[in-house]
This record gives structure tokens, sequence and C-alpha cells, in this order.
């Protein structure tokens, strides 16, 4: 009888503050939860957590290494070496696996092809407002071969190569991740220290496009920082074009760049960003949710109604090639804003349309 495939769950419990320190106990009992039906090992990597928290992870049978702080990669892949098992699930503290579609992992593993080295996962970010962002994510791993590299937004890679171009699957089993969600405190304090090590990064890496990005992406989250978050963008830009960044990754950089535009009133900015986003991109939805907003601030309400059709077509391309959609879907749960948008436009257009008549008559 074939054995069936081991699976170690793998995670970095920490906090730099008390705060964060404390969201770290108070959650990672439910992000082990929800896995433990389907795992045969834990390790957890304790980069500064309270004793509650190991007490915790313990009691649900983890083994708790404790290391020194060195970065999200170097944790990551200690968390892997001290690994045994034949593939490896990531999960962060403030994660669950959806109970629904959990029971899919182990079948995934058991009936993989031999040269499948990664599955991705269907991640929802919950925002603040109990809205949701949907991206597909790599999560589950063969475990020899794998390792991760990043100063701060780590990246997986099997054999020294880039899992996306590695033989991969997706998977429907969703992730839910309540990172973005917390309390105005804790996601203060998850900022500064998010964009204080961006920021660091970007500056020791000043022709590094990635680390451009996310201290754009930094910049943009803060709502405060808008106008250097668009100068700093348009640069980054123009470094893709010089250094041949593929198009895939400039999407994100124009999402949030578009999220200051917005926030700023800019249309005529917003309808030219837009565009160049989709002459690249033209399935990524989000550009057209901006066109939407910036064609209505405008009064261009005909153009209002073809770009609502253009969003909402190109939601459901993105939604039959999902494994193709490694952007972040943004608007994923906008698109109730989209129709009302439009309804109102197409009310502005029958009734300018009646008073044309009259004015015919």
């Amino acid at each position: 009888m074939t054995k069936n495939p081991t699976i170690t769950l793998a995670m970095i419990a920490g906090g730099q503050t008390p705060l964060l320190k404390k969201n770290v106990e108070q959650s990672i009992a439910r992000a082990i939860n929800s896995a433990k039906s389907i795992i045969d090992e834990i390790i957890v990597i304790d980069t500064g957590c309270t004793k509650r928290t190991v007490a915790t992870a313990k009691k649900y049978g983890a083994t708790v290494l404790n290391r020194k702080w060195e970065g999200f990669s170097v944790a990551r892949n200690q968390s892997i070496k001290a690994s045994h098992s034949d593939w490896v699930l990531i999960l962060d503290t403030d994660e669950e696996l959806d109970s629904e579609t959990v029971n899919l992992i182990p079948k995934a593993v058991k009936q993989a092809p031999s040269d499948v080295v990664c599955f991705w996962l269907h991640l929802f970010n919950v925002l603040p407002d109990g809205k949701t962002t949907f991206i597909l994510h790599p999560r589950l791993f063969r475990r020899e071969g794998l390792s991760y590299g990043g100063v701060v937004h780590n990246q997986p890679t099997y054999k020294n190569k880039p899992i996306e171009t590695c033989k991969t699957q997706e998977l429907q089993a969703r992730l839910i991740h309540y990172g973005y969600g917390e309390t105005p405190e804790i996601m203060a304090e998850k900022h500064e220290r998010r964009h204080s090590m961006v920021k660091a990064w970007a500056e020791s890496e000043p022709n590094n496009f990635m680390a451009q990005c996310y201290l754009v992406q930094t910049m943009a989250a803060s709502r405060k920082m808008d106008e250097e978050a668009i100068k700093l963008g348009y640069s980054a830009i123009d470094m893709a074009r010089k250094q041949n960044i593929q198009p895939k990754y400039l999407n994100r950089l124009h999402y949030d760049m578009l999220a200051c535009l917005i926030r700023m009133g800019r249309a005529d900015e917003i309808l030219t960003l837009a565009n160049q986003c989709l002459e690249f991109s033209p399935d990524y939805p989000d550009p057209h949710f901006f066109k939407i907003w910036a064609h209505g601030n405008k009064g261009q309400w005909n153009d209002v109604c073809s770009s609502a059709i253009s969003y909402f077509e190109a939601h459901a391309r993105a939604a039959q090639n999902t494994l193709g959609q490694t952007t972040e879907n943004l608007t994923f749960e906008r698109q109730s804003e989209a129709l009302q948008m439009w309804i109102a436009a197409a009310k502005q257009c029958k009734s300018e349309c009646a008073c044309a008549h009259k004015e015919a008559a």
C-alpha cells in the first residue's frame, strides 16, 4: 500500500512591539487549529513571541525553535530546514485555512504528478470594512529544494529557480488573511514597521525595481504620502522600461498610484495611467474600476457605461483564468460600487437623451 505524502505546517511567530506580540498570541491558535486535521508536523520559528504564544503552539504539538530575527526569508528557511515531511504548508499566524476546502490539500499532494512542486491557494485578504481582495498565492511546496529569498516580501524558489518558472498547479483550497483588517492601533504599528524595512531596502538598492514598487505600496497605504508615492511610482515605471521588467510586475504599482490619484481627484491623470496599464494587462480588472470613477468625475456618462462593461468582462475573464491571476484583485468586492456608478451614468445618459429630444422638437 502506498504511503500518503506527509505535510509540515511551517510558521513564523514573533512581533517587534508588545502590541504586535499580543496580537500573535491571540491569533496563533486559530491558525494552527485550521490546519491540524491535515498535517503531520508543526514547526514554529519563535523570533520574539510571548511565553503564552509558545505554550499555545506546544499545546498543539508544535516544535518551537527560538531564533534571532534576521528577516522573513531567513526565518522561513529555518522552518523548512527543521521540517521532515514530504510537503511544506506555509501559514502565517494571522491567517486560517477555510474549513470547507482544507481537505483538498491532502488530496492534492496525494495525487500530485511527480513534476509538480507547488500548489497555489486562493488567498482572500480581509479589509477593515469587511470586504476582501483576492489573489492566488504559492503556499504548498515539495520540501526538498524549497527555499525563500528577499528582504521584506520573501519569495519562494525551488532548486534556486523562481516558483513561477516551475511546474505548479492551482488548488481551490481557500486561505483567509486577517492581517489587513486589524484594529487601527495594530495596523499603525504594522505599517510603521513595514515602511521602515521597505524604505531601508529601497535606499540600499536604488536600482531594484521591486524595492521601489514596495516602497510606493507602503506610501500609498499610509494615505498621507500620496504625492510622494505618485512621484516615486513614475520613476519606477521609467526604471521598468529601462530594465525590461515583465509587464505583470507593473500591475500592483499602477494600482497604488491610481489609488493615490483618486484620493487627490486627478481624473485626467487616472485615465492616462489606467490606459497605460491596460495596454500590457488587458485582463486586469482594477484599472477599469478607476476609469469608471474618472469618467464619472468628468461627467462623461457614456464612457462610464463602456468602462463598466469592460470592468465586468475583465472580472469574468479573471474568474475563468485564475492561474494567470498572480496580481492581487483589489476591487474584487467593489463590483457593487461599479454597478451603482454604471446605473447612475445610464440614468444620466437617458436624461440627456430625453432633453436632446425635447430641444429638437
